[in-house]
């Protein structure tokens, strides 16, 4: 794992993406904010997507999601990621990134890093 000293700055100024669902079936968007620590002993991440996003729905109806982190190279992927709905066709081909299924869950060949969260 290429882990980061600055993790207070990982999701502001690096990105990530929140995916949710099955390979088959999953919806993912670019956020610029969250949180990472520790609750009751575990490692936690905090993530907030408004209920009209699309991706809300496969949030709700998922136990798990994914976050990924990428290289610099892919912030235009991720922009266009961040800007344009899943409801209206197939955004991931407008970029260079590949998904892959991973525990049950979405993640992608280009990230350096993904964590494979479990809703509680």
């Amino acid at each position: 794992m290429n882990f980061k000293t600055d993790i207070f700055g990982t999701f502001d100024k690096e990105w990530a993406l929140l995916t949710a669902g099955s390979i088959d079936n999953f919806n993912t968007m670019t956020i610029s904010w969250g949180g990472m620590g520790t609750l009751w002993g575990k490692p936690d991440v905090t993530v907030y997507v408004k209920p009209i996003r699309y991706t809300y729905w496969f949030i709700e109806n998922n136990d798990r999601f994914t976050l990924s982190f990428f290289p610099e190279e892919y912030r235009a992927d991720l922009l266009t990621l961040g800007t344009k709905s899943g409801r209206d066709g197939d955004k991931l081909s407008l970029t260079k990134i590949t998904p892959k299924s991973v525990n049950n869950g979405v993640a992608f060949n280009e990230a350096h890093t993904t964590f494979v969260c479990k809703k509680i």
